[in-house]
């Protein structure tokens, strides 16, 4: 190899021959020494650039790798050199670029991975440059400062033509995905999947057919977007999973409990500001969330205030109750009519009594502290009760009718809570 000459280190405008910074001689040196790369060494690069990638990208060593990662090197640094030979003629080369940030997007390949082999493949060309022009034209060294510019300048631009190709296929396909995954959910929750949906749907949403789960139906005052927090359990922290799932007027939750129970997960976990909560039971298998779907509205109907989180186990005779509007109705005329007859005023000391007494376990004292009266107040309003429904309040299945009643007058009486603007599912 030839010694360099000392006028490569003075400056470029008195360089030999007026060569300086965008010179007809430095594009000259990058045509030629790019189609002399091309046709005799573009192999050494490839083998140089694979080698490499392979070193310095964790990626590609793994078993998720494209299989064809030499192929792939070998297309693009030919289609480089060919762009650096002609820089009004870069189409073919944009055009792989689009194409391989495309395809390395469906095939799931990261991008960072994907964008530091492009940035390896053209160090390895810009030091395929260097390499020959000191071997074959050493007085031209100093022309590489030009040439160097124009490689970069190309290595940057196509390394961003397969950043935005494969950021639009990405975003597609997470898109698809949403939707997909929306679709087997709501299948799970609302629908009656046979077996390969079940096993489909496992698949994509990671459930594995025998776990156990509970399902959480949400009915909220207006929109609301905010994400579910991550939910644990009292023992020992435990995490559980959560799905989010909305259809028009609807949203529900999809608890996956590993091997917690419901009494470790504390309701304000759960809870929504200003709306109201349904939990149902844990159900075992990935067949029966949609059983668990329906309890947990029926757990949600059984709601008395906002922000309240109600437990189908906790409400079972309110539930039941619920389940037979026909019954419920029937109930409260039945049992409740004579007192219902009664002036305003009365009918409603006297409800608020009862409910407050079924509500305190049956307690005088807590009711009067509850209602601000004396417990001798409220044991009068108890047997003025008694007096009228026929009643009584130390009879165990008498106390199970008045407490039916109760529950089948207020929710007949309450008017539920406005529903949602629609929320429709994810837009493909």
């Amino acid at each position: 190899m030839q010694p360099v000459e000392i006028f490569m280190l003075e400056d470029p405008v008195t360089r030999p021959g007026g060569a300086g910074r965008g010179s007809p001689r430095a594009s000259e040196l990058m045509q030629r020494s790019a189609a002399s790369l091309r046709s005799t060494a573009l192999g050494t690069l490839t083998d140089r650039a694979v080698t490499d990638i392979l070193a310095n990208v964790p990626f590609y060593r793994s078993s998720q790798a494209p299989a064809d990662l030499r192929e792939t090197v070998h297309k693009c640094l030919s289609l480089g050199l060919a762009a650096l030979q002609d820089l009004d003629r870069t189409d073919d080369f944009e055009h792989n670029a689009r194409h391989l940030g495309a395809w390395r997007a469906n095939q799931g390949s990261p991008l960072e991975a994907l964008l530091h082999a492009y940035r390896i493949g053209g160090g390895a060309l810009w030091s395929g440059f260097v390499d020959l022009v000191i071997e074959q034209q050493p007085g031209d060294v100093y022309l590489l400062v030009d040439v160097a510019e124009k490689v970069w300048q190309i290595v940057d631009r196509i390394t961003q033509v397969v950043a935005d190709a494969y950021r639009q296929v990405h975003g597609e396909l997470a898109a698809d995905r949403i939707y997909r995954n929306w679709r087997l959910l709501d299948s799970l929750l609302y629908g009656r999947p046979d077996q390969p949906e079940l096993a489909a749907a496992g698949m994509a949403l990671g459930l594995r057919a025998e776990d156990r789960f509970a399902v959480a139906c949400i009915r909220r005052p207006s929109a609301y977007s905010e994400p579910v927090p991550l939910l644990r359990l009292g023992r020992e922290g435990e995490e559980v999973s959560v799905l989010s799932h909305r259809r028009a007027g609807e949203e529900a939750m999809l608890l996956c409990m590993g091997t917690g129970d419901l009494d470790e997960l504390p309701d304000a976990s759960i809870a929504v500001p200003d709306g109201q909560v349904g939990l149902g039971p844990v159900v075992q298998g990935i067949g029966q969330i949609g059983t668990a779907r329906a309890l947990a509205e029926l757990a949600l109907a059984t709601c008395r205030r906002p922000g309240e989180v109600s437990r189908l186990d906790r409400r079972l005779p309110t539930a039941f109750v619920l389940g037979r509007p026909d019954l419920a109705s029937r109930i409260a005329r039945s049992v409740l009519q004579p007192v219902l007859n009664r002036p305003r005023d009365e009918r409603e000391v006297l409800l608020a009594t009862l409910t407050a007494w079924l509500d305190c376990g049956g307690s005088p004292q807590r009711v009067g502290a509850r209602l601000f009266c004396h417990r001798n107040t409220v044991l009068n309003r108890l047997r003025r009760i008694e007096h009228l429904t026929g009643r009584s309040t130390t009879r165990p299945r008498d106390v199970v009718e008045l407490s039916l009643a109760v529950d089948a007058h207020q929710y007949g009486q309450r008017p539920p809570m406005a529903d949602p603007p629609p929320l429709l599912p994810p837009q493909r």
